[in-house]
C-alpha cells in the first residue's frame, strides 16, 4: 500500500533542498512531484526587479509504513500545511 503526502515550503529553492535531503535519508520514496509554485525561484523582471519567490506544494507518494517517517522528516525540514492520505 502507498500513502500520498502534501505539503508546502515558502520557496522552490527550500522545497528542492528539502526533498533532496528527504531522498537521501528516507527509505520507501516512490515518487516526487511539484505541484505548484515556480520551477524559477525569484525571477528577474524587464526592468531589473525581483518577484518574490511563491508557495510550492510537493506531493509525495511513499509506502505506508514510512509515511509516519516521512511527515516527521518533512516537519524538521520547515514543511507546512502537510496532508498525509492513505
Amino acid at each position: 500500500m502507498s500513502a500520498t503526502i502534501f505539503c508546502t515550503f515558502e520557496q522552490q529553492d527550500l522545497a528542492d533542498l528539502a526533498m533532496g535531503k528527504l531522498r537521501a535519508s528516507t527509505k520507501g520514496i516512490k515518487t516526487i512531484h511539484y505541484i505548484t509554485g515556480n520551477r524559477r525561484g525569484s525571477a528577474i523582471n524587464a526592468v531589473n526587479t525581483i518577484s518574490p519567490s511563491q508557495p510550492v506544494t510537493v506531493k509525495i507518494v511513499c509506502t505506508e509504513g514510512t509515511a509516519n517517517t516521512v511527515v516527521a522528516r518533512l516537519v524538521n525540514l520547515h514543511a507546512y500545511e502537510i496532508i498525509t492520505t492513505r
